[in-house]
């Protein structure tokens, strides 16, 4: 019971800044475990009010000095307004506003006179080709032109050339002339290439298509009867000017029919 008359008095004064306080309307309650705690108005549920005066609580002492200042409370409802005031004095100018949009165009004026001619402008860029036109007749036939004294150096000519005939024994010779239309200013390197076989330097192409490198004289045999024995050529001179042309000819195995027969291409140096 002393116990809780100290805290019964402990709870009714309190001290704020070294000055004493009177509590009033607090309502001391005591919790299910036995703690005493202080509402201000009620206790609450599972609390149970203690009488102060059965405790032995003394009366109120004399007022204390008054305490400080509480803090500001939070503001109250507006008031109703007010009455309108007097009109207050004209203010400054504002600012000059934005610019309006721009008005619909207005009648075209008159046709002024007309100015001097400016200067001429610079050429403007070609025109697209015109269509091809209808052909011209056709123009008189030229003389005739001189003859070539000489083939032109790397100008090809091309032949034929065919041999054949009946010998007697081995080792006889069938021939075939060959004349250039033309003639070389030089003699050339002369070159018999086989049925089938592969060209030597200076030649090349087949017998359908001879070709002779410049300074050369390639005879492609297409056909040789199985009676030759082989095919050579001389020149004009019987043996290597071939400046105007040359000679083919084959030789036999043995008694018999003896034909060969190829095309040439010479080249002038």
């Amino acid at each position: 019971m002393t116990a809780l008359r100290a805290a019964t008095v402990s709870i009714l004064t309190a001290t704020v800044c070294g000055s004493s306080v009177a509590h009033a309307d607090i309502v001391l309650c005591k919790r299910r475990n036995g703690a005493v705690v202080a509402r201000d108005d009620a206790c609450r549920a599972r609390e149970l009010r203690l009488d102060l005066s059965r405790l032995g609580a003394v009366s109120a002492g004399p007022t204390g000095p008054t305490g400080l200042t509480g803090p500001v409370g939070a503001a109250g409802a507006a008031g109703p307004t007010g009455a309108v005031g007097a009109t207050g004095a004209v203010g400054a100018p504002g600012a000059a506003g934005a610019t309006g949009p721009t008005g619909a165009p207005g009648p075209t004026g008159a046709a002024g006179a007309t100015g001097t001619a400016g200067a001429a402008g610079p050429p403007g860029p070609a025109g697209d080709p015109g269509s091809p036109g209808p052909a011209g007749d056709p123009g008189p036939t030229g003389p005739a032109g001189p003859l070539l004294a000489t083939l032109p150096g790397g100008q090809t000519l091309r032949g034929f050339f065919g041999l054949g005939g009946t010998v007697n024994g081995a080792f006889e010779v069938a021939e075939s002339p060959v004349s250039f239309v033309f003639p070389l200013a030089t003699s050339v390197t002369a070159h018999v290439v086989p049925v089938d076989a592969t060209p030597p330097a200076g030649c090349s192409g087949t017998a359908d298509s001879p070709e002779a490198a410049p300074g050369h004289l390639c005879f492609f045999v297409r056909f040789a009867n199985p009676n030759v024995r082989g095919i050579a050529s001389y020149g004009a001179d019987g043996d290597q000017d071939n400046r105007f042309g040359a000679v083919v000819y084959a030789t036999s195995i043995g008694p018999g029919t003896l034909e060969a027969a190829g095309t040439w291409a010479v080249t002038a140096p």
